[in-house]
């Protein structure tokens, strides 16, 4: 559990480099809500692993991802499961903050 809680710390430092979050000053509003929309779905896509296939709770996704605990619970919700690891979820997000 150690091992994939590290793994999963080095993920999301890869995610906040992917700048796809930190819109850069003077990008038009459109481009903030589709990077909003990308955080989100690829936060959900890592929260739903967590819990489906890690039998993490909310409160131990919190903690994982730094996010609030109700985000995650919205964000379960909204969104469903599009791929089978992490490992892919990682591929597409850092592919995703390349090509935006």
């Amino acid at each position: 559990m150690i091992k994939r809680h590290q793994d999963i710390k080095q993920y999301l430092a890869q995610l906040n480099e992917a700048s796809w979050h930190n819109p850069k000053f003077g990008e038009d509003r459109i481009y903030a809500r589709d990077l909003r929309f990308s955080q989100d779905y690829y936060y959900a896509q890592m929260s739903l692993l967590l819990k489906q296939q890690y039998q993490q709770s909310n409160r131990q996704i919190e903690s994982i991802l730094n996010i609030p605990r109700g985000k995650v619970s919205i964000l379960t919700r909204k969104f469903d499961l599009d791929f089978k690891s992490i490992d892919a979820v990682m591929e597409a997000a850092n592919k995703d903050g390349k090509n935006g």
